[in-house]
């Protein structure tokens, strides 16, 4: 399930990408272990997929901790920390 789910995150970041992803029956399971799900370089996982850091303005995954004596998180409006569930997520530098 591993590359499957890799597969399926990597579509769902990609913007061109309009149709829903899912694995038989697995709406109300985990399709994948978050900890095996490996993002490319200046991006991050964040609200169930990978996502670049670089349309955030963040240049660098080390930005965040050098510049500023933040983490790179993904976060809502709120400053709130991704931890499941809906709302408008995305990269940021947060305490």
């Amino acid at each position: 399930f591993s590359n499957i789910c890799n597969l399926m995150i990597n579509v769902a970041g990609n913007s061109k990408h309009t149709e829903k992803l899912g694995i038989c029956c697995s709406s109300s399971q985990l399709a994948c272990n978050v900890d095996e799900i490996v993002c490319q370089t200046n991006s991050i996982y964040c609200w169930s997929r990978c996502m670049s850091i670089l349309d955030e303005g963040i240049p660098n995954e080390d930005c965040c901790q050098v510049e500023r004596n933040l983490r790179l998180e993904c976060v809502n409006p709120r400053n709130q920390t991704y931890k499941g569930g809906h709302g408008d997520y995305c990269p940021a530098c947060a305490a």
